[in-house]
Formats: structure tokens, sequence, C-alpha cells
């Protein structure tokens, strides 16, 4: 159960740190430097690696994953989506924020008490990867929510 729960929600940055620091010590026996570096030892054994999970990596793949969730604007856009973008916006004013998060071009910060861990990762990980929208063609709804100033053309 503690696995399907890593997997489909994320670990916590604290308990994902703990568990790095056990597994290099233990890897290392105790030893702080590293004499292979996470890359390779994360790498399969038929490439020279331990197949070592990567934790970071895998709760970016997973904040990614919910992410592409979150910034399906179309009909089949999960619920869930929806009391993210009021829980992000609460607080804010109407001038501050128009429709998604994502849509926005100021630097949103996500260290609120009532926005869940896996949204700030699921935003954090847009941060770090770059995530833009992009779309070929948009709805009349979508550039409602828009700011006139990013509507493409």
């Amino acid at each position: 159960q503690t696995q399907y729960l890593t997997q489909s929600q994320g670990m916590p940055l604290e308990v994902a740190k703990t568990l790095e620091k056990i597994l290099h010590s233990f890897m290392w026996e105790g030893s702080r430097l590293e004499a292979v570096s996470k890359e390779i030892l994360s790498m399969k054994h038929e490439a020279g690696g331990k197949k070592l999970l990567d934790l970071q990596t895998r709760n970016d793949a997973v904040a990614l994953r919910d992410l592409a969730g979150f910034v399906n604007f179309g009909p089949e856009r999960p619920a869930w989506a929806y009391v993210v973008d009021m829980l992000v916006s609460s607080g804010l004013s109407n001038r501050e924020q128009v429709g998604s998060p994502l849509l926005q071009s100021w630097k949103m910060k996500v260290r609120r008490k009532n926005v869940p861990y896996f949204v700030k990762e699921m935003l954090r990980a847009a941060k770090k990867y770059g995530l833009t929208i992009q779309t070929v063609s948009m709805s009349t709804e979508l550039l409602g929510e828009m700011p006139t100033w990013h509507h493409p053309g």
C-alpha cells in the first residue's frame, strides 16, 4: 500500500531526502564521498548501473502526470483541477488572477497553507521544466480565461 501511495501521490520532500541519505549511507558504507555518481547508479544493470531509484525524478514524474490532467482545459478536465484553481486563487484579488494559475504571467507563490502538497509539487515541476501552455487552436472559453495580452496572433 505504501508503494502504491508513493507511486500515485509522490513522496514528501523531507521523506525523499531522508531516504536518499539512508541509501547513500548504505551504498557508500557511511562515507560522505561518492565513488560513482547517482546518475550512473540509476542506470540499468546492462549499462553499468545498479538500477537505483531516483526519488526526485520519480516525484517529478508523478507531479508532471498530475499536471497533464490539470492543464487539460477541455470538457474531460478532471473535477479536482477546478478545485485546485479555486484553492490556489483563494485570497487573491480579481486583478491578480484570471482563470487557471498556469495562464498567468506573474510568479505564483504556492507557500499558502490551504494549497495541498501535491499541488505545490505539481506547480514546482511546471516551473522546473519550463511548462508553457501551447495549443494549435483555442476555444472561445479558453481565450476568455486568458488575459488579452496572452492571446496568440
